[in-house]
């Protein structure tokens, strides 16, 4: 008991003999964006916005009386040890900064109900974030995490969590402990699979998986008998369990851009986005990347979408060879990454597409010539590796060129042909009267019979 009065006393003390804004503007000066004052005359709320801070003031820790800080967009890289101090801490807002480190200390905030870390380039959820037992709310969405860990069952007292727009790719199965969740939005993310404890999340509200790499959802979502929206459109769901159809609550549901065939009719009754019975998958689907390659005979596009138009197709529109079929040719470009480009106006790199004996065009890509390969064409040198081009590297006999599969130069900056070949006044090696005839051949260059 007389321990329990000393300790609120304490309390008192510290609020009694805290700082008012006043005196807080008056030590940081233009810095302060905002401050109310409590009851007691003592700042309780504090922003501090756009100054392009890379620290937090030394100042703001003496300020025990704070349960509001706002330190949102500025320049800082980490949250230090010192945020400890401020132990009447409800609220921290250090969204759309630059941070990529966090102090353990910030677990030793008690009485912290609002943390918000969005926007900036962390990319873990701290074991120290996971000992904040009374948080209600955690947004982290925007930044570049990777996985949620095992702790995150100690949130207990969670009711949103943000994490939409980071790199997420796994998720513990104790997600599913979180029973006072009632927001979830993990959107924009890499996850593959969606652990069947999140059946357990049983007053969960809302549920947004949206623009991830799903194939299955778990049949254990229709346990969530609050759930009012769910959202899985643009993964690569194929089926969609028909024990959905049984929530009650649900008004709304997300399923468009999927591999999705059929609907079972349980979830044809529920208010559902707007969805294709043709094949809509292929359409939609995603490549490159963690997506993969597209389907046989289907092009990847510049910006990662399966499809069979110039817009996904055309090698001049950035068409990714390695996840796809792309189109090489007058009206499609050339293939990148050195492709060749086939006869029949597609890019890869076996003999069908690089030989030049197979009609390959040395326009629109790379192309082999030589004995085992062919003759370049439309006047283009084959050079000394065997490939076909218009520079000196390939023209220039002194550099190898090869005279018999393609056009070479000669001359005092292109050294002398070879295989006793004739170099013509243009500068160019043949055997014809063109290149040999007295008139015409540069005996210095190569052979002239004539003189």
């Amino acid at each position: 008991m007389i321990l329990k009065s000393i300790l609120i006393l304490g309390l008192l003390i510290s609020i009694t003999f805290g700082y008012s804004c006043k005196e807080v503007k008056q030590k940081l000066g233009n810095l302060v964006t905002s401050c109310e004052d409590n009851k007691y005359k003592n700042a309780s709320k504090l922003y501090i916005n756009y100054q392009d801070l890379t620290e937090i003031p030394k100042f703001v820790y003496k300020i025990t009386s704070l349960t509001f800080l706002n330190l949102y967009d500025n320049k800082l890289t980490e949250i230090p040890s010192d945020i400890e101090k401020l132990k009447n801490l409800e609220t921290l807002d250090v969204s759309r900064n630059m941070l990529t480190k966090i102090s353990p200390e910030i677990g030793n905030l008690e009485h912290l109900l609002t943390l918000q870390l969005n926007n900036n380039t962390l990319t873990t959820i701290s074991s120290d974030i996971c000992q904040l037992k009374n948080l209600n709310f955690l947004d982290l969405s925007n930044n570049v995490v990777t996985s949620i860990p095992p702790e995150i069952k100690n949130l207990q007292s969670l009711n949103k969590l943000y994490l939409f727009n980071n790199k997420i790719s796994t998720i513990a199965s104790t997600i599913g402990d979180l029973k006072n969740l009632l927001y979830l939005l993990l959107y924009n993310n890499e996850i593959t699979e969606i652990p069947n404890s999140i059946g357990n999340i049983t007053n969960l509200e809302q549920l947004y998986l949206q623009s991830n790499v799903l194939s299955t959802i778990p049949s254990e979502i229709a346990n969530l008998k609050n759930l009012i929206f769910l959202d899985f459109s643009d993964n690569r769901i194929k089926e969609v369990p028909a024990e959905i159809g049984n929530l009650e609550n649900l008004i709304y549901l997300g399923i468009d851009k999927n591999c999705i065939d059929t609907l079972p009719a349980e979830i044809q009754k529920i208010n559902h986005s707007e969805y294709n019975y043709g094949n809509k998958c292929e359409a939609a689907r995603r490549c490159g990347g963690v997506f993969g390659s597209c389907p046989s005979g289907k092009c990847c596009s510049k910006h990662g979408y399966c499809g069979v138009s110039d817009a996904h197709c055309a090698a001049s529109n950035g068409c990714q060879s390695e996840f796809g079929t792309c189109k090489c040719g007058e009206d499609y470009g050339m293939c990148s990454d050195g492709l060749c480009c086939s006869k029949k106006g597609y890019c890869g790199k076996t003999k069908s597409y690089c030989y030049s004996s197979n009609g390959c065009q040395s326009n629109y890509g790379s192309c082999k010539c030589g004995e085992n390969y062919g003759l370049c064409s439309d006047g283009q040198c084959c050079s000394k590796k065997g490939y076909c081009g218009r520079t000196k590297a390939y023209c220039a006999s002194s550099s190898g060129c090869q005279s018999n599969y393609g056009s070479c130069k000669c001359g005092e900056s292109y050294g002398t042909c070879s295989d006793n070949k004739c170099c013509s006044n243009k500068g160019y090696c043949g055997t014809t009267s063109a290149y040999c005839s007295i008139n015409k051949c540069q005996n210095k260059y190569g052979f002239c019979p004539d003189i």
